[in-house]
């Protein structure tokens, strides 16, 4: 009996719907496994996932009165005695600088930051009970290296003129953070809302050297300082902070800003720019040598400069 013959047309076509089939299958079970896979991995790698920052919480749901909002402010300084964080510093035409900076309030402050981290190549900018320095340890801006100092009571007694002389106040960082104290006999007005949607404060500080005139800007919602604007007896304009990026730390119930932005004026009109940026503080956890941390440097061959003495008269 003569076997039968499949045409070899018959036969290519059974041979390419094989291979069609199991292409198919091999794709469809790959494509099916990659998605298991994936699957999994998306859930694995989401277990990993950084937490969300805490919210900051909501501190007035309206209008808050003046007493309210200077509540507000001193139970936010209060809680905060000691700040340590590693910071990354810009100055308006010089290199970045890396450090660290420590704070025990009221005015305690150590910052000390330089090129690629090295002390020796930036600044070292200090506070404490007695007095307070700007050592600028490299050449920055074409200024040679200068330990500038004042002792706080006299500080407090000096005119407008001498205040202007010097490119930074070490407490104007602290009160930057929005650790801010007012004093007894300061005057406020406000809070008053402007066109921006938050909270103006007017202060008016009676020193010894007259008038100083202080405008806070505060987020209605949260409570927290937004912006300081300080002003001679004459309201020239000294200086002013913007404080942003504020992250919230809920085992202190308190909201630090992780980028301060400072921009200082000097009596020739020059505007000088410094801001401070960290990713996140330790919060009354200092630790370390006092004697070193709060104490000025006494280095060899740098000039020196008495702001006591900006004019030509000790302040006494």
């Amino acid at each position: 009996m003569p076997s039968i013959q499949t045409p070899p047309i018959k036969i290519a076509y059974l041979v390419l719907r094989f291979w069609v089939v199991f292409v198919a299958l091999w794709v469809g079970f790959g494509l099916f496994g990659f998605d298991l896979c994936s699957s999994a991995n998306a859930q694995w790698f989401k277990g990993f996932r950084r937490p969300a920052a805490p919210q900051i919480p909501i501190a007035f749901n309206g209008m808050p009165t003046q007493q309210q909002l200077l509540q507000r402010l001193a139970a936010q300084t209060a809680t905060v005695k000691q700040v340590d964080a590693s910071v990354s510093v810009a100055i308006k035409g010089a290199p970045k600088l890396k450090g660290t900076i420590q704070i025990e309030r009221p005015l305690r402050l150590r910052l000390k930051a330089g090129v690629l981290g090295v002390d020796q190549m930036g600044v070292d900018v200090g506070s404490n009970d007695d007095l307070f320095w700007i050592w600028t340890r490299a050449a920055i801006g074409g200024q040679a290296p200068t330990l500038m100092y004042a002792f706080h009571e006299q500080f407090k007694r000096s005119s407008g003129a001498v205040r202007q002389a010097i490119p930074l106040e070490p407490s104007w960082l602290i009160n930057a953070l929005g650790l801010v104290e007012f004093s007894k006999g300061d005057f406020h007005q406000g809070p008053l809302l402007t066109a921006q949607g938050r909270l103006k404060l007017i202060t008016v500080s009676n020193a010894q050297s007259g008038r100083q005139y202080r405008i806070t800007l505060i987020d209605a919602a949260r409570g927290l300082i937004e912006q300081q604007s300080i002003y001679d007896e004459n309201r020239n304009l000294i200086a002013y902070t913007n404080s942003t990026g504020y992250k919230y730390y809920p085992e202190h119930n308190v909201s630090l800003p992780n980028q301060i932005e400072m921009h200082l004026f000097t009596s020739d009109g020059q505007e000088q720019e410094l801001t401070v940026t960290t990713s996140g503080y330790n919060i009354n956890s200092l630790f370390g040598d006092p004697q070193r941390m709060w104490t000025m440097p006494q280095p060899a061959n740098v000039q020196r400069i008495d702001l006591s003495q900006i004019g030509g008269q000790p302040l006494r």
